[in-house]
Parts: structure tokens; sequence; C-alpha cells
């Protein structure tokens, strides 16, 4: 797990959560004791905030707008991978960016509880009720006074990491307190992934196979469909320190292992990239013969793994003007889908190059995607389908349009 992960604000609220410090510290420093949602209460006004609504308000916007990066200071124990900000006046500390400026400022912690909160997708849908922090600091002098809010990460898989990662968040709400009792907030949570290519990718063009890393705006590439597309926009994150962030660690697909070849050599995606499947298994699930999965739901299949063996990693991705299949090591997979998840990861400095060419995506419009998004459970069960009846995902080169047959024909 990380410490430093991405964090989901809520606003600036003047109900303050844990309004006695130090009411968890007996006079000799020790902690008293309490059982869970029991007495001592560390956050005596949590209950305050049961029945909160975020996201829906105008002013505030969509919460997929507003996720944050939050570095933890813990002024006790600052190489503790283990330590938790204290909510005991003890001063720790986070750092983060939240005007976007570029320039973090740094917020003194005040306190944390559990709530047990439904999220609305924005789509619509809703999940079912996950338990998730929401801590808060101090705001900064003049600001104004009140609380800087957020949902932090939870600390590893499960139900709760799940539903934040499910789908764009586009509001939530806090039913009801699960606990606040905590002593502070354990700063080793989980992070986001990413949506991109590994440096070092080939992707088709009509000057020949190119690194990504080599790609830039105006570049032009082929596409599964047969024509020719320029790139409006190309970013990367550099280093990637797999240590410090394990839920970015890639996905090897090894070569061969999607099928007739394919890829031609090893390709390294993040865990959300999304990999082209077309087979009459995914035309029988999903009544359509070519549909995309994140690759890390396709760890079933043999010859798809986490890369264990990498300690840093740099990702590249880019922008077409619509979402399109590309060929990336001779297998087809997606250009970056500019969906509200993907905005945000980006970062902000790249978010504004975005909107600025595209700006209806900042009104909660994605481009069209290229091909069915299948998520989760069931991208996990079209791979154990293919599995089971020992398909390839890649299979059936008769049904691949004619420009990108004689492409493959070109590459292998």
């Amino acid at each position: 797990m990380a410490t430093v992960w991405n964090a989901i604000y809520l606003g600036k609220l003047e109900i303050e959560i844990d309004t006695v410090e130090g009411d968890g510290v007996n006079s000799d420093g020790s902690y008293k004791t309490g059982t869970y949602n029991v007495s001592p209460q560390q956050a005596e006004n949590a209950r305050a905030l049961e029945g909160s609504v975020f996201g829906n308000d105008a002013e505030h916007g969509p919460l997929f707008n507003h996720t944050h990066q939050i570095r933890p200071i813990d002024k006790s124990s600052p190489t503790n991978q283990t330590s938790y900000l204290d909510q005991n006046n003890r001063g720790d500390e986070i750092s983060v960016d939240l005007n976007r400026d570029g320039t973090a400022e740094v917020y003194k912690f005040d306190g944390v509880a559990t709530y047990s909160i439904r999220l609305t997708y924005h789509d619509g849908t809703t999940s079912d009720p996950v338990d998730l922090n929401v801590f808060q600091v101090y705001a900064r002098e003049g600001e104004g006074g009140g609380f800087h809010t957020f949902i932090a990460p939870p600390r590893g898989a499960g139900s709760s990491f799940n539903a934040l990662n499910e789908k764009a968040i586009k509001s939530l709400e806090l039913i009801s307190l699960q606990d606040g009792t905590h002593r502070g907030l354990w700063t080793d949570r989980s992070v986001v992934n990413y949506f991109c290519f590994a440096k070092g990718t080939l992707i088709a063009t009509p000057e020949g196979q190119v690194a990504v890393e080599k790609l830039d705006a105006g570049s032009a590439v082929y596409t599964a469909d047969g024509d020719i597309q320029h790139i409006r926009w190309a970013g990367h994150t550099d280093m990637v320190d797999l240590q410090a962030s394990p839920d970015a660690r890639p996905i090897r697909i090894s070569a061969g292992s999607l099928g007739d070849g394919l890829p031609v050599q090893d390709l390294v995606v993040s865990p959300q990239h999304r990999i082209l499947v077309r087979s009459k298994i995914a035309q029988r699930m999903f009544d359509a013969e070519e549909v995309l999965v994140a690759a890390k739901h396709l760890l079933e299949i043999d010859g798809i793994a986490r890369c264990d063996d990498l300690a840093h990693v740099s990702y590249y991705h880019f922008l077409l003007d619509e979402h399109h299949i590309v060929w990336a090591n001779g297998a087809m997979s997606e250009s970056l889908f500019p969906g509200p998840v993907a905005l945000e990861n980006v970062g902000p400095a790249a978010r504004a190059e975005i909107l600025a060419l595209f700006p209806h995506l900042a009104h909660d419009e994605s481009h069209k995607p290229a091909r069915p998004l299948i998520k989760g459970r069931l991208g996990r069960q079209l791979a154990t389908r293919h599995v089971l009846n020992n398909v390839k995902l890649q299979a059936d080169p008769d049904a691949v349009p004619a420009p990108a047959r004689k492409f493959l024909e070109q590459v292998a």
C-alpha cells in the first residue's frame, strides 16, 4: 500500500466531527480504551454528518472532478510506513494542492470517523452501502475558517475498494456513523490505477512501428477499423514507484497469449487499460462480437500476469478525436478513453489541456466508446469462459476488417 494516495474532496464544512481535542488520551499520555463505536468517542460530533449528501450541488459539481493527491505528514514517525495521523492534537498534517495551482499546501489534521456510505455513479447507478473513512483538516489562515473534508481510500482490497474503483463517482450519501472511536487515520492506503501503455510499446503508424513515448500531438496512428487518426493530445507519468504504488503495477500480456501470434512481442499496460476481446463467446454474452476489457480482469488467461519483476514503470497515453482501437505491439487495444475517471487520473495540468481541446468533457459528456466497455465481474467471467472453452481473446482472424488484416500480415 502507498503513503501517497488520492482522496475525494467533499468540500469545506462548518461542521467539525472532532470537536474536543485530546479527549481520547489519559493524563499519563496513554490512550483510553474503547470498543467499536463505543465510548470514548474520539470524533464526538461525527453523527452531525449522518444523512449528508455531497456532489449534487451545482457549485461543487460531481465528485469525480474533486479527487486530490494526499501526502500525510506524521510528525512523530515520518519514516514509519504503518504510522497514522493522530486526532488527539499532536500536530500531524497533510499536504494537498486543493487549489490545483501546482503548489501543495500543508493543513493540520483534525479527525476521522467511519460511515456507511452509498455511492452514486455518473451513469445513475448506485453502490451497495460500504464503510469508508471521512477525515477533516483545519482550513488555513485566510480561508475563512471551517474544515476541509475528504473520503479516504481503504487500506486494501475489498468491497469498499471495489466500489470506489468501479465507476466515476458523481455523488455520495453518508448514511450512518459506523465508528467514531479511531485514534487517527492510518497513512498507508490504496491508490487509483492509471490508464495507459508502458514506455517502449510500439504503436502502428503510417511511418511504421513507433514507440509510444515518441508520439505527440499531430502524430498519425492506424486504427483497427482501417483508417488513420491524428493524436490530439499525448501525456505520460514518469517512473511510477511500484513499491509505493503497488496498485499501479502493470500487466504483462505475453507474446502470442491473445491468439494468432498476438501480441507479436510482450505488451505491458496499466491494470485499467482495456484490451479488445473478439470471439463468439463475447457475442453470446454481450450481443457484441468485439468488446473492451481491462487488463486486470484478464489475469486468468495463460500468459497474462502482473509484472512482479519491475520496481518502476513509465506510463504513456494519447487521445484521438474519438475513442478508437489502435495497434499496440501488434495487438488491438484502446486509445485513451476520456471518461471522468481517466480525466481525474491524468492530473490537473493534463486535465486542463484536454478540456481546452474538448470542452464538452467538463460537463460529464464522455466520448462514445469504440466498443462496449465490460466491467469487473463480467470481464472476469468472460476470461473464465475463454479458458474453459480454450478460445483465444482475439480469435477468428477472418472477422478482422480487410485493412486491419493487411496490417496484421505486415507485422506477422
